[in-house]
């Protein structure tokens, strides 16, 4: 990214919209490294909901588990909330 685009959120929010395609396939861990020499990555996976697991290769790494996915069975119900369907 340019630097002029730096500190405004824009590589936490590319990661976060990379999640929602996984989760859509039905991924419920995702991991991810970054160079150790580039400390801002690491605050950006973590900013994006990230943990910090340790390190492989030298290289420090993070795991997210998202969240299970739920679809609306029917769109409105006369009697109160719609019911949802897990697809964990």
């Amino acid at each position: 990214m340019r630097p002029d685009t730096w500190n405004r959120g824009c590589a936490t929010l590319a990661v976060r919209h990379l999640l929602g395609p996984a989760q859509r396939f039905g991924v419920s861990r995702v991991y991810a490294r970054h160079h150790p020499d580039d400390p801002a990555s690491g605050r950006v996976l973590i900013k994006a909901g990230f943990a910090p697991t340790g390190a492989e290769a030298g290289f420090p790494t993070c795991s997210t588990t998202l969240p299970r996915r739920l679809t609306p069975v029917s769109e409105a119900s006369p009697t109160g909330p719609r019911l949802l369907i897990d697809h964990a």
